[in-house]
């Protein structure tokens, strides 16, 4: 049963007054959020490996009706410490996913809810005002990690989250120790990715066989870039984006890239123990990719053009675009 945003509001704070005041990542949270974890937790894994708008790491993108094309999910995963926030405004069907890793977090719901706004208004001529819009809140992600990088990305969301002027239905709230389960003494998330169908706005625990076209550039962003989150989904163009990015160029890569498996999840991972499978190898492209870029706005992005695909018959076609006419 959804919590109300009066509800909700006093329930998220309760629960950051709790986990601030605790120790671990392990509090007694209300009767009402307790249910609202065990129920998600126990949900069975959907994989979905075509027609998904994939939302990456410190990125989010919006969805609906009019913009969507041929996309069937937006979703993301292989978050560990990592925490995925949906909102869903039903009257319109408009969907936002986004990937929080910790970076400008308040900056990112903030974007988030403005964009939904925006998008709402634009579907709906008769919705509400802002203030008065009405989204459904699911929020998944962190475990009960030993550095405790989980429970400080669960805080900075909590406080974001009860600072927006948006009505809000707390649906799921999976996090902390009601995202934990346990294997041989070693904690993993029960959550690595989460989306939603966006003909039925059903939320699925989710795996992505298909993540989308330079992945590796996307890491590289993370890696060394900006630290700002930022969209991937432009609903005039229903184009997947990346926008021109910069770096300072990250040293002795040649090096990394010799190294064990177990060397570079020990010094890229929050979370070693718990990394999804395909984890090294995309770093290993990452690294590759950075090696080969030392320069991007010079070698990737010419021109200061903006890399844009569009999905045709569950591909992603990468779509050219005139270099006098900069994005």
């Amino acid at each position: 049963m959804p919590l109300l945003w009066e509800n909700s509001r006093s329930e998220l704070d309760k629960v950051a007054s709790l986990l601030r005041s605790s120790s671990d990542y392990d509090i007694p949270l209300p009767d009402s959020l307790k249910k609202l974890g065990l129920d998600w937790s126990q949900k069975l894994l959907k994989e979905v490996n075509g027609n998904v708008l994939y939302v990456s790491q410190r990125e989010y993108g919006i969805i609906d009706p009019l913009s969507k094309g041929e996309i069937e999910y937006i979703a993301t995963d292989s978050a560990t410490t990592c925490h995925i926030l949906i909102l869903i405004h039903p009257e319109s069907r408009v969907v936002g996913v986004a990937h929080f890793d910790g970076c400008n977090t308040m900056q990112g719901v903030q974007e988030l809810l403005t964009s939904l706004d925006t998008r709402v208004a634009a579907i709906d001529s008769s919705s509400a005002p802002s203030s008065s819009l009405r989204y459904k809140l699911y929020l998944f992600g962190g475990f009960s990690d030993p550095k405790g990088t989980s429970k400080s990305l669960s805080l900075d969301l909590l406080d974001a989250l009860s600072e927006c002027s948006q009505l809000l239905e707390l649906t799921a709230l999976c996090i902390g120790e009601q995202n934990s389960r346990y294997q041989d003494d070693i904690c993993y998330p029960i959550f690595y990715g989460a989306g939603v169908d966006c003909n039925t706005l059903e939320v699925h625990k989710i795996e992505c066989s298909d993540r989308g076209p330079l992945q590796d550039v996307k890491s590289c962003r993370n890696f060394v870039g900006p630290k700002e989150m930022v969209s991937c989904w432009d609903h005039t163009t229903r184009e997947m984006f990346i926008e021109p990015f910069d770096y300072q160029p990250l040293k002795k890569i040649d090096l990394w890239l010799k190294q064990s498996d177990e060397t570079l999840l020990k010094y890229f991972s929050t979370s070693p123990e718990q990394e999804p499978p395909h984890f090294v190898a995309s770093l290993r492209a990452s690294l590759l990719c950075l090696l080969k870029h030392p320069q991007p706005l010079t070698s990737l992005f010419k021109d200061g053009i903006a890399f844009r695909f569009k999905l045709v018959d569950g591909h992603w076609i990468e779509v050219k675009r005139d270099t006098s006419a900069k994005t």
